[in-house]
């Protein structure tokens, strides 16, 4: 028997396997913490149960479509986890997620994120069918539940009954939505100044950034209010973590402006301040509404902004401390942890992903 786990874990499953008198030619092949540990862990009252592939000794490599494979479970003491698992409990999740916008960029990501952290279900609802079945594929080599389910829902975030249609397609396909993560969007187009703002661009942005938001946050909210609250326990005892989270992915530009992007800026702050009363009037109903802010991230709409405006990447460049756009896992990360039980304090609230560049001042 070899274990690259660790020899304390080696010599408990040692003795595991002695009990169940397991025949001398199975032999075990865990492979690291990393790879085994982190994804396969299921916290249980007092313990955690891990998962373990056993293979016959005449196969030389662990394929599942070569080797006899038997799954089964050991419960290993909490006094033996801290050594090996790196993973705040209170990052996980474990409920049910719907992310709008999620064929691509910051949305595609954060569904990515959520199902690594324990999501039971992501469905992702964009637009485009093609992008989100595609991303709805791709999240199940990362998702690490064994009972991980994902679909998909087209809609358009400016169609009001599509909006309501998506929410009562996911509480009555799944019983309930525990995490939503609101990341359609458009940008701004070619750059111009506020004086030669063409207003039907205007309009278009504000429906889509705005009204869009506004009607995806209202409906989620709404589902959210009937549902049972839910409790965390923790080091310091149990706790209320409410109805449902709500996370819109909004920006730096909620903040402060950028030459020449005054209709997407104007929608951003708009995004905000629906971000800032959603959580304030639904607070005590145990629903909590948080934003994200970053400044330019790796995304095709970057990709289209760069190529309508070059110059954006020297500002960049210029403005940004560490020189260069944040990756789409900087912001989706963050997003998790606004859905866990370890944000379940935080409410109303931007979280700004900018590498400090709004707390400086440098010119260009």
């Amino acid at each position: 028997m070899t274990c690259s786990a660790g020899h304390d874990v080696s010599r408990y499953l040692s003795s595991q396997l002695r009990a169940t008198q397991l025949q001398p030619d199975v032999s075990i092949c865990i492979f690291s913490a990393s790879f085994v540990l982190a994804p396969l862990v299921r916290t249980v009252p007092q313990s955690y149960a891990l998962k373990y592939y056993f293979y016959h000794r005449s196969f030389s490599t662990l394929i599942r479509t070569r080797c006899l494979i038997i799954q089964f479970e050991i419960n290993i003491p909490s006094n033996l986890h801290p050594r090996y698992i790196t993973m705040i409990r209170s990052t996980e999740v474990d409920g049910v997620a719907l992310i709008v916008g999620s064929g691509s960029g910051i949305g595609k990501e954060a569904a990515f994120s959520l199902a690594e952290a324990g999501a039971r279900v992501v469905v992702f609802a964009d637009m485009n069918e093609n992008t989100a079945t595609a991303s709805s594929e791709e999240s199940k080599k990362y998702a690490s539940r064994h009972d991980y389910q994902t679909s998909v829902f087209k809609m358009n975030v400016e169609d009001e009954k599509a909006v309501q249609d998506m929410v009562d397609f996911v509480v009555a396909e799944y019983g309930c939505l525990d995490y939503c993560v609101n990341g359609a969007g458009v940008d701004n187009g070619t750059h111009t100044p506020l004086a030669e703002t063409d207003i039907e661009n205007f309009d278009r942005i504000m429906h889509i950034n705005t009204r869009g938001n506004l009607l995806c946050v209202r409906t989620q909210a709404a589902a959210m209010w009937k549902q049972t609250p839910k409790t965390w326990t923790s080091r310091s005892g149990t706790r209320d973590i409410g109805r449902g989270v709500i996370v819109n992915i909004a920006s730096a530009n909620s903040f402060a402006g950028l030459p020449g992007k005054g209709s997407y800026t104007i929608s951003k702050h708009a995004a905000m301040a629906i971000t800032k009363m959603s959580g304030l009037d639904h607070s005590a109903d145990g629903i909590r509404v948080n934003a994200v802010c970053p400044t330019w991230v790796r995304t095709p709409l970057l990709d289209e902004e760069l190529r309508k405006n070059p110059e954006v990447q020297e500002i960049i460049s210029a403005v940004c401390p560490i020189k260069r756009a944040a990756e789409c896992e900087e912001v989706s990360d963050a997003v998790t942890f606004l859905c866990s039980p370890a944000a379940s304090y935080v409410n109303g609230a931007a979280l700004i992903i900018d590498a400090a560049l709004t707390t400086t001042l440098r010119l260009f």
